[in-house]
């Protein structure tokens, strides 16, 4: 996983598998923009899943929708000292 900006990580289905185990760097929301999703999940932790198609342009209503979530969980976290990952 990769640090992007304070309380936001960016990472790969494998990285969401890891975090199925163990909770690093505060870790408590993943949003999801694959299309499988993350198949293993942490107690306690907030899953969300918002996929995207490979290749393809992302409707507007969709990208308002992942910014949403992205803000909302950050704002979120910031009360909670945690923070999120995207994959």
């Amino acid at each position: 996983m990769t640090r992007i900006w304070e309380r936001l990580w960016v990472g790969g289905l494998t990285d969401a598998q890891r975090l199925a185990k163990g909770i690093p760097n505060h870790i408590d929301t993943v949003i999801s923009l694959c299309e499988a999703g993350a198949a293993s999940k942490r107690r306690g932790m907030n899953y969300l899943h918002l996929p995207i198609q490979d290749a393809e342009p992302i409707p507007v209503r969709q990208f308002d929708a992942i910014m949403d979530a992205l803000s909302e969980n950050i704002r979120w976290g910031c009360h909670r000292s945690s923070e999120n990952v995207v994959f």
